[in-house]
Order: C-alpha cells, then structure tokens, then sequence
C-alpha cells in the first residue's frame, strides 16, 4: 500500500495537483494508494475519490478534554508540545502502516518553513523500517536545521523538484539519495471549462494570482501591494488588457481569496479588473483559464506551474527556492522570478512585466525548446519509485 500522508486536502489545489501528478506518473490502481484527507467533501466533490482512496485523517483523543489539555501542558514545559500534537493527530494512522508499505511524503515545500508533522512522521516510519519518499520537494540550504538534516538522512529517496534543492541537498545526505525530477503537476492535461465573457472580449487578459504569504501584511500599506497597484494602474492607463485575479489557495490563515476581493474592490469602478470565482474548480480546470491568459503574474507555486505547462509568458512573484529554481531549470531569464519577500521599491513587479512583454516571443521560444521534454522528465519519478519497490 501506498500511503500519501502530506496530501492535507484540496483547499490548497497544489495538493491536488501533486496527487493527480503523482497517480498519473506512477499508474497505480486506486485500491493501492491512500490519500489522507482533512476535508473528505471537497476532495470528493472534485473528483479525487475516483483515483485514490481517501481516508479522513482525525486525530485519536478529544482535543477539548481536561486530559488532552493538562498533558499538553506539560509536554510543552518540556518544549515537545509540537511532537505531543502530532502523535494525537497521526498515531492511529502510523500505527496502520506496515513496514512493507511506502510512504510518499507529499509536502513539497514543507521543508522551507519550521519544523513540522513530516519530521515527526518520517521518523515514527523510519523506526518501523518503513520505506519513505521525499515527494517533489523543495528545500533551501537557509531552511535547513538540525532536525530537518537528520529526518533528511532516514528517507529512502528524495525527489528534488528543482536544481536549487539537489544543490542545497546532495553535500548534506549524499548526491545518490537525491534526484532531480519536475513536480508531478507538469504532466496534468488540462480541463475546459466555461470562461468568463471577459476573455472574449478585444483586449487580451493578465491573469494574477496573490497570496499573503509574499506581502508583509495584507493592506494597502504593505510594499508587496503597492507594487500590484503600480502594475494594475499601468496596465488600466497604457494597454487594452483586462486583469483576472485567480485564487488558489482557500486555507484559513491562506486564503488567497481575501487579497483578491482587496484588489477588486479597489478597481471596480475601471470594469477592468476581475475576480474569478475559482471556489468550485478543480486544479485542472483552472489550469484551462490560465492558458487563455496572454500573461500571467503568480504567487502560488502551482498556478505557476499551470502558467508553465500552459506556455503562457508568466513572472513568478517568489518568497522562495523553489521559485527560483523552477524557472532556472526551464531556462527562463531570472527577471521573471521577483523576490517579493525582499523589494527595493514600488516598481519592481512592473519592471520585471515590462521586461516581461519586451521578450514576450522570446519566452514563448524557450518554452518550445524546452517545455515537453521537461514535462516528460516528471515521468522518471516512476523508475526511482520501482526501484524503492524492489
């Protein structure tokens, strides 16, 4: 069995995306694979129940008990609350687990953030001789702690999405235990859908994609939004171009929604900034929207990856390694990636959009180059996996 602990659910539709990449590239039955769920309905309401088996993922003890709360108490006077959490939280499903089992650890940038559930996870299955797969991840060497390096050191494979990742990662656990191949989300079609009347209009559309987690706050106030307004006004003032502003993330603390309404409201008298309503649109089908895009803007790893597989002239406006490295390894110029965690001033996304439409065809070139043949690379995620089978 085949166990994807790390999918969370379908509220990030990235985690949608790498579980539909993932069952694609491997080809396994739906009877092998078990994706653990925190929202059982909407996974199932956007079709995910027909290519993997979903399993909810609850915790084992009633959070709100005297018990459950005195004795987090005192593992948090030990400073091992955290471990304490995720052992109510897994210990039912780690315990299912056999060791002739695979675990797909399915995080993909769990390991930019602080410690967390994978680190506790990895090293419960370790311990049960548990083969385990560092799935399409990303992980930059400013990332890494002491506890990250040594779960690092248990996986079977690690799967590095991106160049940046097997750099940061070959001298820490050994060049053999880390290979390179693209997110499983590169090789997903894409799904029409209907569009909205806007993209049928004279003017072509830019899509954009926001997420709080690049600006400092989210408020007019902050330098990441006032660099979105100086790109919406020279686009309102100087093109034809709509904006279609396209959540993709609706996770409470991450909702890219609440950002969006912002910037909406805010142009809603100039009838040329639009909020598409993504809330009930699979991964795919708002993949077919962002390819009907001329350019596109996107804080979400895999909006970008759409805006990629799409051929679509895109800027990544990145708060990480993985943005970075995705575009370098399919040979985009690096004035396409903005460090939005790290602006020098108000302009900064429009320079890089201008620099954007001056090598619009240049763009579209080395994605002829180069995209099918890094779309198929995915597929080599395969080879690594029968070999962890063996």
């Amino acid at each position: 069995m085949i166990h994807l602990l790390s999918h969370k659910d379908s509220g990030n539709r990235g985690c949608e995306a790498i579980t539909r990449g993932t069952m694609q590239i491997l080809g396994l039955d739906i009877k092998d694979v078990v994706a653990y769920t925190n929202d059982y309905a909407l996974d199932s309401s956007l079709g995910l129940d027909r290519i993997v088996t979903l399993k909810t993922m609850s915790g084992s003890a009633d959070v709100t008990s005297f018990f459950f709360r005195l004795r987090r108490k005192i593992y948090r006077k030990f400073n091992k609350e955290k471990s304490f959490i995720y052992s109510n939280e897994y210990k039912k499903v780690l315990r299912s687990i056999k060791p002739d089992d695979i675990e797909l650890s399915t995080g993909g940038d769990m390991f930019c953030y602080d410690n967390n559930e994978v680190i506790y996870i990895n090293d419960v299955l370790h311990k049960k001789g548990v083969k385990t797969m560092l799935w399409g991840c990303s992980v930059g060497k400013e990332n890494l702690t002491p506890e990250k390096i040594a779960t690092l050191k248990k996986f079977s494979k690690i799967m590095a999405r991106e160049s940046l990742t097997v750099e940061a990662l070959s001298p820490v656990v050994g060049s053999d235990k880390v290979s390179l191949v693209p997110d499983p989300a590169f090789v997903l079609n894409s799904e029409e859908c209907e569009l909205p009347e806007y993209f049928s209009g004279s003017g072509d559309c830019i899509g954009l994609n926001l997420s709080n987690f690049v600006g400092d706050d989210v408020s007019f106030s902050s330098l990441f939004t006032r660099n979105i307004c100086r790109l919406i006004d020279y686009v309102i003032s100087e093109s034809s171009m709509d904006i279609v502003l396209i959540p993709h993330v609706f996770w409470k603390d991450q909702d890219d929604r609440i950002v969006c309404r912002m910037i909406e409201e805010k142009y809603s008298e100039t009838g040329r900034v639009h909020y598409l309503d993504t809330e009930k649109l699979g991964y795919c089908q708002i993949r077919y929207i962002i390819g009907k895009c001329r350019f596109f803007l996107g804080a979400r790893t895999h909006a970008m990856i759409s805006a990629y597989s799409m051929a679509v002239p895109a800027i990544a406006l990145g708060y990480s390694i993985k943005s970075r490295g995705i575009a370098r390894d399919l040979g985009l110029d690096p004035q396409l990636v903005v460090n939005c965690k790290n602006l020098s001033g108000e302009d900064d996304i429009l320079k890089a959009f201008l620099y954007l439409q001056s090598n619009e065809e240049k763009t579209r070139d080395i994605y002829r180059k180069n995209l099918e043949q890094y779309r198929q690379k995915a597929y080599d995620a395969k080879n690594e996996f029968l070999k962890l089978e063996v």
